[in-house]
């Protein structure tokens, strides 16, 4: 009889909607936000609900202190975008603030102030007491997690800039130019902020002065940065196979090791450290805890939704996902992190096959569960070798697509220019379809699996029988034989079939998410190389077959420079308009044949 497996999940409180906000613990209650327009206090030894606080939609990311909750949420009906101020025990409401637009990020609170950003492009300073506004500073963008270290306080904003404010006052101090959006909170520690944005490097700045001390090349950052032991840790997702989380010398901003996780984006905002482990989220729906010395993985807990940013609380991770919020013990979770490293270790010593696993599951030494590890292990080697080497593919394109790039930058000069937005997503349109329609790729299936695709030896085993040895020269009967063969799946056929491309293209390739008026090659183009690759990302979490034959998409992100589209498109500014996108993008999808 297989042995009872040990789970390290104590336990799971289930709300109505998403849960992508981070939860806080204060004294023996976990607070979080849910999209099911609630705040919910849970109880974190029991998980039980001790009361929650309806709101009229969205709730984000809270701050806790002397007793009250603060937190930002979205009025959905009244389109009001209320910040709230509720009394932590009984869940009644103190006092709430209303700003020009969606509170998406979380508060800090410093010396009776709480300071929060808004997609309404201000940063806002709010008395605790009483909930009145002390200043508020407008930028260029919509603002996202400040922090406050000495009485200034450091946030990002999309309009590129990471800003310095005096605190008490709003005055500022000094702004930095990114390039890029700057949309996760800054570290401040030893006077050097630590930040990311989301196209290229993590800056290190002088806290005084706004002077870059270094740069790393990060091809973006998913994660805030967070500093311990003069290491800097942030999260990185700009394509689907640079996933990695990152550790640098703070001082020199040279890397000191770096942790891929499973396929996808990571997905959490902030990771936390706690003795020696670095916590975080990934898109492969799994919470992971990595070692901070060796960047080796201690242990995974796997989930079925994205994460949000994990909060460690006396031996406890709490983290949301899908619509539930998880409180997972480490010392459990540990324990069965070691015991399945010891099993990888004594697979790779004993060459362990997967018949072998097989056996260990039908005679009940290990269960189920064990056996998919252990045959995930079997295949991670040979996987990671894929991987390498189409990131090492992906890699080659950008560097050239970088080196012409600078080559036309150095040939044209602004010669006034237009483009229309509504040319610029028709073109993409079309070039992202027929690239995407054309894409298929090579992968070894089982011989059943075989008949569903296109078989590259079909010579040898088309005219296989079921009953006699398979053409593979196992000595297996057909029927009966595990082995594998070379097949060609048709990525861009899958890709669309799909009833919803045309939303999902539109909501990847989102026009309005670039500014009207001069804008430089560059800017746009990195845009392209952002939304693009982007939706096709999206697609490699769609499974085709069923139940063991069940497997995932393949797909090539695309990238573009702006003369993919038009070879006239070479210049180094152009000017772009608004044309009513929203009639255009229906005018689209009524060409295509879409409702």
């Amino acid at each position: 009889m297989a042995k009872e497996k040990q789970t390290p999940l104590k336990w799971k409180f289930e709300t109505g909607g998403e849960v992508a906000s981070s939860p806080i613990v204060s004294k023996g209650v976990v607070y979080v936000g849910s999209e099911d327009s609630h705040l919910y206090a849970v109880d974190t030894k029991t998980g039980e609900e001790k009361w929650k606080f309806e709101t009229g939609g969205c709730v984000n990311s809270t701050a806790v202190s002397d007793g009250v909750v603060y937190f930002g949420s979205v009025d959905k009906h009244q389109f009001h975008n209320p910040f709230y101020a509720v009394d932590s025990k009984t869940g009644e409401e103190k006092w709430k603030f209303e700003t020009g637009g969606a509170v998406n990020c979380s508060p800090v609170i410093s010396e009776g102030v709480i300071y929060f950003g808004s997609i309404d492009k201000h940063l806002y300073s709010v008395d605790i007491e009483d909930g009145k506004e002390k200043w508020k500073f407008e930028t260029g963008g919509e603002v996202y997690s400040p922090a406050v270290s000495d009485g200034v306080v450091y946030f990002g904003s999309h309009d590129n800039h990471l800003y310095a404010l005096d605190a008490k006052t709003g005055e500022e101090k000094w702004k930095f130019g990114t390039g890029g959006y700057v949309t996760l909170s800054p570290a401040v520690v030893d006077g050097i902020v630590y930040f990311g944005n989301e196209n290229t490097y993590i800056f290190a700045l002088d806290v005084s002065t706004g002077e870059e001390k270094w740069k790393f090349f990060s091809n973006g950052c998913s994660i805030s940065p967070a500093v311990s032991d003069d290491i800097v840790y942030f999260g990185v997702s700009s394509t689907y196979y640079n996933n990695h989380l990152y550790a640098l010398d703070a001082k020199t901003g040279k890397e000191k090791w770096k942790f891929k996780a499973g396929a996808g984006w990571l997905s959490s905002e902030g990771l936390s450290i706690v003795n020696g482990i670095v916590y975080f989220g990934s898109w492969d729906n799994h919470l992971y805890a990595v070692d901070i010395n060796t960047g080796e993985k201690n242990w995974k807990f796997a989930v079925t939704g994205h994460l949000s940013s994990p909060v460690v609380m006396d031996g406890v991770v709490y983290f949301g996902s899908g619509g539930d919020l998880y409180a997972v013990d480490i010392e459990v979770a540990s324990a069965i992190g070691k015991e399945e490293q010891k099993r990888k270790e004594d697979a790779d010593k004993d060459g362990i096959t997967v018949e072998d696993i097989r056996t260990k599951y039908i005679s009940g030494e290990i269960t189920l569960e064990e056996a998919i590890e252990l045959q995930d292990q079997y295949l991670e080697t040979e996987q990671k070798e894929k991987e390498l080497e189409l990131k090492r593919k992906e890699e080659d394109i950008k560097l050239k697509k970088q080196a012409e790039k600078e080559r036309l930058r150095e040939l044209d000069e602004w010669n006034g220019n237009f483009i229309k937005k509504r040319d610029l997503i028709r073109v993409i349109w079309d070039k992202v379809v027929d690239d995407l329609s054309d894409q298929s790729y090579e992968t070894e299936v089982s011989h059943q699996q075989a008949d569903n695709y296109e078989r590259l030896e079909e010579d040898k085993y088309d005219y296989a029988i079921d009953d006699e040895p398979c053409p593979c020269g196992s000595g297996k009967n057909y029927e009966d034989c595990d082995g594998v063969e070379k097949v060609s799946i048709p990525s861009g056929g899958y890709i669309m079939e799909d009833e919803q491309f045309d939303k999902e293209f539109f909501n990847y390739v989102n026009i309005d998410e670039l500014r009207s008026g001069v804008l430089s090659k560059k800017e746009i183009e990195d845009w392209i190389d952002e939304s693009v690759p982007s939706l096709c990302r999206s697609y490699e979490s769609v499974s085709i077959g069923q139940g063991d034959d069940r497997m995932y998409l393949s797909v090539e992100s695309l990238y573009y420079s702006l003369e993919d589209f038009n070879p006239k498109w070479t210049d180094d500014e152009y000017y772009l308009d608004d044309e009513k996108m929203e009639d255009y993008i229906k005018e689209v999808f009524s060409d295509l044949g879409y409702e």
